[in-house]
């Protein structure tokens, strides 16, 4: 599985990102796991993608490929992992239009008020709901981490 690029990210697909609040804690933990295989030189989670992304670049490819080995399949904070190689090609960040915006924020904006949203079908989606999964404004698009320095 070695590929000719070094530091060639893999990619960690969760199916989802259920619960918006918990979206740094789970950057954080994958950040945790994976340096245990080596060095991590950057995490970024892709909270708008209905795939639930995160993609973790090493430094070397051997290490991306021990980690993918021991990921693939496993459950991760309830969730189950797909763990697999960038393939080079695939755009992961996904850019909302204004009115997605506009309605994000606007559900955002309940949640944080302990109120009831509702969904694009009219029921009500409950503060759970959380901003329809994408974290809060400010959360961003893509959440990238970096280890060492600060980028």
């Amino acid at each position: 599985m070695r590929r000719d690029a070094v530091g060639a990210p893999l990619v960690l697909s969760f199916n989802a990102f259920e619960n918006p609040a918990l979206i740094n804690e789970l950057r954080t933990d994958v950040r945790s796991e994976c340096v245990k295989f080596g060095e991590v030189t950057k995490v970024t989670l892709y909270d708008r993608n209905e795939e639930g992304v995160i993609t973790v670049t090493f430094k070397e490819p051997e290490e991306a490929d021990q980690c993918i080995a021991a990921l693939h399949g496993r459950w991760f904070a309830q969730l189950r992992v797909d763990a697999s190689t960038w393939d080079g090609k695939t755009k992961f960040d996904v850019i909302e239009t204004d009115e997605e915006r506009a309605r994000r924020l606007q559900e955002w904006e309940a949640y944080l008020q302990g109120g009831k949203v509702k969904d694009t079908k009219g029921t009500d989606a409950g503060a759970a709901a959380g901003g329809s999964g994408e974290g809060g404004e400010g959360a961003g698009t893509s959440g990238e981490t970096s280890g060492g320095a600060a980028s």
